[in-house]
């Protein structure tokens, strides 16, 4: 079975490719923008500092979402029954065994 992986597959990845393009048209909207040098120098830098902050904040939103996550899997394993778990495997097990069977008559 092959299984195909794009860019979306990774939340990380798409909040970095988000962000580096609004970063590059600010840039660039900057940079054409009809300012002197100073004003030129002074509004990438602020822009800058915006795309660091939004970063930050996407990192931490990252975080968090991925703490809950953590925390969601952990409560779920507590309340797995080892012996529901067995008897599952079980079944399983003779479902498989029956289509081998099945499969061997034909």
């Amino acid at each position: 079975m092959s299984h195909s992986h794009s860019v979306t597959d990774d939340p990380k990845q798409v909040v970095g490719i988000a962000l580096l393009a609004a970063t590059v048209g600010a840039v660039v909207a900057t940079l054409f923008a009809p300012k002197s040098g100073t004003e030129t120098r002074q509004a990438i830098r602020t822009r800058a500092q915006e795309a660091k902050a939004r970063m930050k904040n996407s990192k931490t939103d990252m975080e968090q979402r991925a703490s809950e996550a953590k925390d969601y899997v952990k409560d779920s394993v507590k309340s797995v029954d080892a012996d529901d778990v067995a008897t599952t495997v079980k079944r399983a097990r003779r479902t498989i065994e029956k289509s081998d069977d099945k499969a061997a008559d034909k």
